[in-house]
């Protein structure tokens, strides 16, 4: 009997001695290896979105010449300026942008031109201001549209092209 209980001891010691800690060792490295991949797919997924071509859309009233230069000096956005005009935005369709920045001006055929452009696309859409929304159609279409935005800081307008960009996801 002392044999067995001096046997079962030594397998218990050589569990704890050596199994134990391979087994720990395997676990914690799978774990960490899938950690890893998780959050390497989820940094390539943002490297991807942010890389995604937008456009911004320049109006009578809204040059946005100031606010690409902006976005540029990020150096982590790429857009891509249209100027005034529905000969430009003829030319949407070329780059397929992901997001949408229109610059507003009320009364302009270009402004609802583009924001038809997106709403026809299901494309999200930031629209700039500095000033307040005075065309109440407008401001209720906008409030309408479930992918849009309203800036009115340039600030504002790096943020919400930042969180657009990098959240939605390619299908969209």
């Amino acid at each position: 009997m002392l044999e067995q209980v001096s046997a079962v001891a030594t397998i218990v010691d050589i569990t704890i001695k050596y199994v134990a800690p391979v087994v720990g060792l395997v676990g914690g490295t799978g774990g960490i290896v899938a950690y890893r991949k998780f959050r390497n797919a989820k940094d390539n997924r943002l490297y991807q979105n942010i890389k995604r071509p937008f456009a911004v859309v320049s109006t009578e009233q809204q040059s946005l010449t100031h606010e690409v230069d902006l976005l540029e000096r990020t150096k982590f956005l790429k857009p891509q300026h249209f100027g005034i005009g529905g000969r430009s935005l003829q030319l949407l369709g070329d780059i397929k942008p992901r997001l949408l920045v229109i610059g507003y001006s009320p009364n302009s055929t270009t402004y609802k031109q583009a924001f038809d452009y997106a709403s026809n696309h299901s494309l999200p859409l930031v629209i700039f201001t500095p000033g307040q929304i005075t065309d109440p159609q407008d401001l209720a279409d906008i409030k309408a549209y479930s992918f849009g935005s309203l800036c009115q800081t340039e600030l504002r307008l790096v943020s919400d092209i930042f969180s657009v960009v990098s959240t939605f996801p390619e299908d969209k």
